[in-house]
């Protein structure tokens, strides 16, 4: 095998898994709805003629609905009876994400206000996801209806006329933790799979992938692992369970090995586990302390 093209192959799998995570890592409001597609004030409030709520310290007042996207922590938007928003995701999506809750609707207050949420795919067709209300459940897993398609939109329906600004009071509607997929790394995670398969094609004889962990694949100065790295990893497990042949090298990033070597050794630990965890046979992994067990090497 050309060694000058491995070693090409090696960079281009660093940079595939590297640059979209710097690029998530700095997109903080990726997971909030950021467009409101549709708005409708019912009137079952008749001290208003349009929309209101407000902030802490000035409500009822009348507001525009889409005070409530993005990171919004400053304002509420109070859902009377009947009324309804219907919020889009432009840059990500929310999937079901095993043993977990999916969605979160961040409410104002404590007064058993209510409003019906539902979910779709297309903005068009709507699924009944739930009922959240403002003291006790303001989150919902998509796997309690079964729902299998990612999640691009959220309808929010009004339910009493409760709160001292009338209604359920919306602050923003987020995808949670492991649920939530920007589409940068949606994209990236899908050319993870069509490049190693393309290469593994072309160079038939290619018996191990070195993966030289990037740094931002972790919580800071800690090895618990992201969880847009998790969905990278979950896509390369997947490669590798499939290829039999193939093994992995888990590499330390050169960057970090000065500073600290016992968190290092940590952070190749929870990348090796995690690969196991996946299916992925410990004598496809080759790591720092077994590279002399058999494990087939390029020099």
């Amino acid at each position: 095998m050309n060694w000058l093209l491995y070693k090409k192959t090696l960079f281009v799998l660093f940079l595939i898994l590297t640059l979209p995570l710097i690029i998530v890592s700095q997109e903080d409001n990726s997971q909030y709805a950021d467009v409101l597609v549709e708005s409708f004030y019912s009137g079952t409030n008749s001290n208003f003629t349009e929309f209101y709520g407000g902030s802490l310290s000035n409500f009822p007042v009348a507001i525009r609905p889409d005070i409530i996207l993005e990171a919004n922590e400053n304002y509420f938007l109070s859902l009377p009876p009947a009324s309804y928003v219907v919020l889009g995701f432009t840059d990500n999506e929310i999937i079901d994400y095993p043993n977990q809750n999916d969605i979160f609707i961040k409410e104002n207050g404590c007064n058993n206000e209510k409003a019906e949420v539902w979910v779709s795919t297309n903005g068009k067709d709507f699924t009944f996801f739930g009922i959240v209300d403002d003291c006790d459940n303001n989150s919902l897993d998509l796997a309690s209806i079964n729902y299998t398609q990612p999640v691009r939109f959220i309808k929010i329906v009004g339910l009493d006329l409760k709160g001292a600004s009338p209604g359920f009071d919306v602050v923003n509607v987020r995808g949670l933790p492991n649920s939530n997929i920007s589409f940068d790394i949606k994209d990236e995670i899908d050319s993870i799979s069509i490049y190693l398969k393309e290469f593994s094609k072309i160079n038939s004889d290619l018996d191990t992938v070195e993966f030289i962990i990037p740094e931002v694949f972790f919580k800071n100065n800690t090895s618990e692992l992201l969880p847009d790295s998790k969905l990278l990893l979950n896509k390369l497990s997947a490669f590798l369970v499939t290829n039999k042949k193939l093994k992995i090298k888990i590499i330390e990033n050169a960057n970090n090995k000065k500073e600290n070597e016992n968190l290092i050794k940590k952070q190749v630990e929870a990348v090796r586990e995690y690969f196991i965890s996946k299916g992925v046979k410990k004598s496809k992994i080759i790591y720092k302390g077994n590279e002399n067990k058999g494990a087939a090497r390029h020099n």
